[in-house]
């Protein structure tokens, strides 16, 4: 039994070992990461320093995760951000290496951990250095938001050795007192008084983000009895960083067997898009539709999209609409598709 005991311990303890020297290899890896967009910490990216900086002020969540919940730093970091920062931007190409990369799936906050772009195109990117004085150096940590996704990465820390400057040694010369005051001691006059400047709060003008697209799709119009093929053109503002405005005109061409007695029918929209969960959303839309018929008429519609983002460039949708007019009967339209945004 004493035996037994004494090899299940040998087993253990030789066990822990492995494993701790195992983690200390892998943890030091960087994992190889070629393609941006797929799950970003904001959809639509960010374009401008002004974006940047609400993306900041924003993900409080993202900022704690970069610098490992620390307190310290974050409070450094948003004394920074209260003062004049000033953002560069920088492409990065192949073989770069990150610290971290913070992004946000299913609606939670994700950290990769060290990785390295090994995409064979640059990516560009927002940079700006945190500074945290430690005395005797000046300790930078570098901040990088990815433009295509706002994915907030650390990318490097440097540390800067302060130059201590000597002030020479000024032998003092002793004055004596004259014996005879031929003028009056006058007084020191006071020092000027200076007043603080009161603070001037710049307003900025929040920047318009607006993606351009184009798509196709696939859809059952006038109760399922005819199939149509959609060519879609459209414009999406993004507002608030909450929900999307989408404007769209579309041709719809019927391909079903006896497409020769139906119409090509234009379609136009507008509709509200609300962020479930990044990339899911949900929305509602009112448009037009031409006379899909003879003895059909031009028709105001409503109805509903449900779809997702894949990345900042592919969109996948399901859309049902029906006419407002009662008199139309079950004349409705469930489309499916895709869009691609630039």
């Amino acid at each position: 039994m004493k035996k037994t005991i004494v090899f299940l311990v040998f087993l253990l303890v030789a066990g822990l070992a492995f494993g701790q020297d195992q983690y200390e290899k892998v943890k030091d890896q960087y994992k190889k990461v070629k393609t941006i967009g797929l799950a970003p910490l904001q959809s639509g990216g960010v374009h401008d320093e002004q974006e940047v900086m609400d993306l900041l002020n924003r993900e409080q969540e993202a900022i704690a995760a970069v610098f490992n919940h620390n307190d310290a730093l974050i409070k450094i970091f948003l004394q920074h951000m209260s003062g004049d920062m000033e953002i560069g931007s920088q492409w990065f190409v192949k073989g770069d290496r990150f610290l971290s990369n913070i992004y946000r799936y299913v609606g939670k906050i994700f950290n990769v951990g060290k990785w390295e772009w090994t995409g064979e195109k640059p990516f560009d990117a927002f940079v700006f250095p945190i500074e945290q004085d430690l005395g005797d150096i000046i300790r930078q940590y570098w901040i990088v938001v990815i433009k295509d996704c706002a994915n907030i990465v650390l990318w490097k820390i440097e540390d800067i050795a302060i130059e201590k400057i000597e002030e020479p040694i000024v032998p003092t010369i002793k004055e004596w007192p004259s014996r005879i005051s031929l003028k009056a001691e006058s007084k020191p006059e006071p020092p000027p008084e200076i007043k603080p400047m009161p603070k001037q709060e710049r307003a900025v003008k929040r920047p318009t983000r607006v993606n351009y697209f184009v798509g196709t799709g696939v859809g059952t119009f006038y109760s399922c009895f005819m199939e149509y093929w959609l060519f879609e053109v459209g414009a999406k503002r993004n507002l608030f960083g909450l929900m999307d405005v989408v404007m769209s005109m579309s041709a719809g061409m019927p391909i079903g067997k006896e497409k020769s007695d139906w119409n090509t029918v234009p379609i136009v929209g507008i509709g509200l898009q609300l962020k479930l969960f990044d990339p899911f959303y949900l929305g509602a839309d009112v448009g037009l539709s031409g006379k899909m018929k003879e003895g059909l008429k031009t028709q105001a519609e409503f109805g509903a999209e449900m779809g997702f983002h894949v990345g900042n460039t592919l969109g996948v949708y399901l859309r049902a609409r029906v006419p407002l007019d009662e008199k139309a009967g079950w004349n409705y339209k469930i489309i499916g598709g895709v869009r691609i945004f630039f």
